[in-house]
C-alpha cells in the first residue's frame, strides 16, 4: 500500500486529496481482493488471467506453464501495488490513467499489454527456453509507456477484444 500512497502523494496535491483517491482505490473490487487477501476471489482472477494470456499470447503462456510459474509470482505484486513495483513512473502513470478512466477490469488487461510486450521483446528467448519469469521480474527495463500505448492502442484491443466485455469475476 505504500507504494501507492507514494504514488498518490507524487500526483494527487494535498493529503487529503490522496486520502481521498487511496479510499477509491480500496473500493474498486478487484483491488480490494488483493488487499484483503480474499485468496477464493484472486484465484478467479488468476484463473481469468490465464485464459486470457492463453488466447491471446500463447508463446508466453506456454513458457510460464512449462517452468511452473504460478499467477501469485507475478501478477499478485502488479495488482496489489498497482504497478507501482513493476514499471517506471512514467508507465505506471499511464496505466494509472486508463484504469481509473476505464474502470478496475483495466489492471487486468495492463497486465496482459506488459506480458504483450515482453512477448514481443524476448519472442526468440521465449521459445528457446529463456526463464519467463526473469523476464518478467525485469519488465522495468523493458516495458515503457510508448510500448504499452503501442500495444493497447495499436489493436485499439476494446473489452470485448481482451475477452473482458461484460466479464463478472463472480461467474468465472
Amino acid at each position: 500500500m505504500s507504494y501507492v500512497a507514494g504514488m498518490l502523494l507524487l500526483h494527487c496535491g494535498p493529503p487529503d486529496a490522496c486520502f481521498k483517491v487511496f479510499c477509491n482505490i480500496l473500493n474498486m473490487e478487484l483491488v480490494n481482493s488483493f488487499y484483503s487477501f480474499d485468496m477464493e476471489e484472486i484465484n478467479r482472477i488468476y484463473k481469468v488471467f490465464w485464459k486470457l494470456l492463453r488466447q491471446q499470447m500463447p508463446v508466453f503462456y506456454t513458457a510460464l506453464r512449462t517452468d511452473q510459474v504460478s499467477c501469485h509470482a507475478f501478477l499478485f505484486e502488479w495488482i496489489a501495488t498497482l504497478f507501482t513495483c513493476t514499471l517506471e513512473l512514467e508507465a505506471c502513470a499511464y496505466l494509472w490513467d486508463q484504469v481509473f478512466y476505464s474502470g478496475e477490469l483495466f489492471l487486468l488487461k495492463g497486465a496482459l499489454a506488459i506480458c504483450s510486450v515482453l512477448q514481443e521483446l524476448h519472442f526468440a528467448e521465449l521459445q528457446a527456453g529463456a526463464d519467463p519469469l526473469k523476464i518478467i521480474k525485469e519488465a522495468r527495463k523493458h516495458v515503457t509507456k510508448d510500448k504499452l500505448e503501442a500495444v493497447l492502442t495499436s489493436k485499439r484491443a476494446s473489452a470485448a477484444q481482451c475477452g473482458l466485455k461484460g466479464l463478472k469475476l463472480d461467474q468465472v
